[in-house]
């Protein structure tokens, strides 16, 4: 009985261990992608602006950095910008080949300092190595993102 109960363990172990060997890696480490970014106003009307720039990268095992380029939040804003998302958490999703991201409580980098009145909340987005799309509140304005990889995305 012994010997029945080792062999049916023995093969269910060999059977994990194929089968986690045959689940695809996900080496998204950086990324350039030109898209569109949404802004809700607040108060019924949206902020568009088309072909911005955003990189993504992924050093570490368990976060990853979107920086968005050349961006306007609101018409009235007199100036682009660029400004840094650090520390959003970056987990594989191997059967996707993607890479799902999630973020709270995050200070956003601009204009060479911290911006803790347009703190990063609810982030939640997808990126593979041919598109990126994410949501998130800036300060209290919702915002979506929708990009396209650029030439020379790198896995």
């Amino acid at each position: 009985m012994k010997a029945i109960i080792s062999f049916f363990t023995l093969a269910t172990i060999m059977m994990a261990c194929t089968n986690i060997d045959d689940i695809p890696t996900v080496s998204i480490t950086q990324g350039g992608y030109i898209g569109l970014l949404s802004v809700d106003q607040t108060d019924g009307t949206f902020y568009v602006q088309d072909s911005v720039e955003v990189r993504f990268a992924h050093p570490a095992d368990s976060f990853a950095t979107i920086t968005m380029l050349r961006v306007k939040f609101a018409p009235r804003m007199p100036m682009m910008l660029d400004m840094l998302i650090d520390s959003v958490t970056a987990v594989a999703v191997p059967l996707t080949h993607s890479v799902a991201l999630l973020g709270n409580n995050i200070v956003p980098d601009a204009m060479g300092g911290a911006f803790p009145q347009y703190i990063i909340t609810e982030l939640l987005g997808t990126v593979t190595t041919d598109s990126i799309k994410f949501e998130m509140k800036c300060g209290d304005y919702p915002l979506t993102y929708t990009g396209k990889a650029k030439l020379g995305n790198s896995e």
